[in-house]
């Protein structure tokens, strides 16, 4: 079931988890979630992996559809 929010808000997640967990999974996850949402998926990251996390939040993936002028 799709949730339709009141205003109109973009949201940009991301997941950062600790252990072994299954990165792929968590990827389509949070994909899922955010389609919910109405917003864009940064990724999902280890906790170990300081720098990527870093990086993903100082320069966000830009979705395929965005043109830049």
């Amino acid at each position: 079931m799709k949730h339709y929010l009141r205003y109109k808000k973009h949201y940009k997640m991301g997941l950062i988890y600790k252990g072994n967990g299954n990165q792929e999974f968590l990827e389509k996850w949070l994909e899922r979630v955010m389609i919910n949402l109405d917003g864009t998926s940064i990724g999902t990251y280890n906790i170990e992996n300081k720098e990527e996390i870093l990086n993903a939040l100082i320069y966000p993936k830009i979705p395929n559809n965005f043109i830049h002028w």
